[in-house]
């Protein structure tokens, strides 16, 4: 548990320093949306940070990186809003980029959690986590709006593939605050 404690506090400071970085970037800049995928990105790469830092078994360590990699990349990339016009948020705009940067620590912990286990070879729930990040990623892919039940899916998939860990079954967690978020953002897109 000491293990997850260091890692996750790793990430705390990088994201808190990566999400400072994004803001003056948008704030001198004069752009808008940099917090989504300030978000999304900081969430790859505290998954390599985890991989990386941690001490479980390394397969695990970079497949879990690799799939968090790959979803969100392509969320930071579908959220990259570059040359919008905005007004100066000034300080209060900060307090928003670093409340994703503990949005984004506290649900990363399924990936840390998988990065510490030391358990060799992968779980039943970690193959399940696979098929579902798949369907997950495949259907976010071909979907037409940015945010859809597929990029749910993906956050279930994390969940599930950490079932095994000690602590796991707690990260339901995760996709449970993530699912009004997500229903937000698609009724927000949509009007």
């Amino acid at each position: 548990m000491g293990d997850l404690w260091v890692l996750l506090a790793w990430g705390f400071l990088f994201m808190i320093f990566w999400m400072l970085f994004l803001w003056v970037w948008q704030w001198k800049r004069r752009v808008s949306g940099m917090e989504n995928a300030g978000w999304s990105s900081g969430l790859l790469i505290l998954a390599f940070l985890y991989a990386i830092k941690a001490d479980g078994y390394g397969p695990r360590r970079f497949l879990i990186a690799a799939l968090v990699g790959l979803a969100s990349g392509f969320l930071a990339r579908r959220s990259w809003v570059m040359g919008k016009p905005a007004e100066p948020v000034g300080f209060r705009g900060l307090w928003v980029f670093e409340g994703r940067a503990i949005q984004a620590v506290f649900l990363s912990l399924p990936v840390a959690l998988l990065a510490i286990d030391p358990l060799p070879g992968l779980t039943v729930y970690e193959w399940a986590g696979l098929l579902i990040w798949a369907i997950g990623m495949g259907g976010q892919i071909f979907a037409e709006t940015r945010r859809s039940i597929f990029e749910w899916l993906i956050w279930v998939a994390y969940f599930v593939a950490a079932l095994a860990t000690p602590y796991g079954p707690w990260t339901i967690i995760c996709p449970l605050l993530m699912l009004p978020r997500l229903i937000e953002t698609k009724q927000t897109i949509e009007s």
